[in-house]
């Protein structure tokens, strides 16, 4: 009896120890080159309380001014992938946006800096596109509403990034133009690299900027558990009281 006593006690303390806030989802993606840019970064996407936090660190961009245009691409309900060579389909040696959007699906975010984000009116706004700077290192950071374009099938989506400057001029040129506007070299729309979104699983750590999902990021916990140490430190205090009870009720 005094046994299931205690462990009611320490059961009864600890419950209410566990409840935790709203939790937040966390995702990211691992953007590998496409058309032999060098370009390549990692980016992490937090999702909590209705809004969305999109951070990007990548490095082997087109250095300078060139902006970098950026979108999360997919298509809800449906599979999608970063294009491999297959997608070229005028074999040309260079995979389009076009060619790539078969395989990652049309834009349904445009990662502007700033301002609006329509995934058409937005796509190209390249005056509000992240640059790389004198290294060719790019860094982006933006908060912004849970867009209704993306649904509950985040995980499933991808982030590409545009420019490739192929003859290493430092600027967008040639006397090929954009598939997708005839008055942009196309230089400044081939996609330069590609990732897909994924969960992060509860508990777990990233490998490219840290952190953890599926628990309020303010708790305190023991390496690995993901227990916060709150409910230890109070079911110890349980056990304590649960052992003073059992000795009163022997020496009785």
């Amino acid at each position: 009896m005094a046994a299931a006593t205690a462990a009611g006690l320490v059961l009864a303390t600890g419950a209410p120890v566990m409840a935790q806030a709203p939790s937040e989802q966390v995702l990211q993606a691992d953007l590998t080159e496409q058309n032999g840019s060098g370009a390549a970064a990692t980016a992490t996407v937090t999702l909590r309380s209705g809004e969305m936090t999109v951070e990007i660190q990548g490095r082997g961009f087109t250095p300078g001014e060139a902006p970098h245009a950026q979108h999360i691409h997919g298509v809800l309900g449906q599979d999608s992938a970063c294009p491999t060579a297959e997608q070229d389909a005028d074999g040309d040696g260079i995979v389009t946006t076009s060619e790539g959007q078969a395989t990652y699906g049309p834009i349904l975010v445009s990662l502007t800096t700033e301002g609006a984000m329509d995934p058409m009116a937005d796509a190209l706004a390249v005056d509000r596109m992240p640059a790389a700077d004198a290294e060719g290192n790019l860094s982006y950071s933006r908060t912004f509403p849970m867009p209704a374009s993306v649904g509950d099938d985040i995980d499933a989506l991808h982030i590409v990034q545009h420019g490739v400057d192929f003859d290493d001029s430092g600027a967008y040129d040639g006397d090929r133009m954009s598939d997708l506007d005839p008055s942009l070299p196309a230089e400044a729309t081939d996609p330069a690299n590609c990732g897909e979104m994924v969960a992060i699983p509860m508990g777990g750590v990233q490998t490219g900027g840290g952190g953890m999902a599926g628990h309020d990021m303010g708790a305190d916990t023991d390496s690995g558990s993901g227990v916060p140490i709150a409910a230890y430190a109070l079911s110890g205090a349980a056990l304590a009281v649960a052992g003073g009870l059992v000795l009163r009720r022997r020496a009785a």
